[in-house]
């Protein structure tokens, strides 16, 4: 997402078994780091979305 602009993206709606994968990844991340690691997952908005922004 490098010099991308976030407010082209919103927090991503997943499922349970996605949550508990992420979660699994920040334990491991945090474990390999000892490091408070957290994982946030984002999504594209939707086209309508943006338009609605610029209007």
């Amino acid at each position: 997402m490098k010099n991308e602009n976030f407010s082209d993206y919103e927090i991503a709606e997943l499922s349970d078994s996605a949550l508990n994968q992420i979660s699994d990844l920040e334990k491991t991340m945090c474990g390999e780091t000892s490091k408070n690691i957290v994982l946030i997952a984002y999504q594209n908005k939707t086209v309508t979305e943006k338009e609605n922004k610029i209007h």
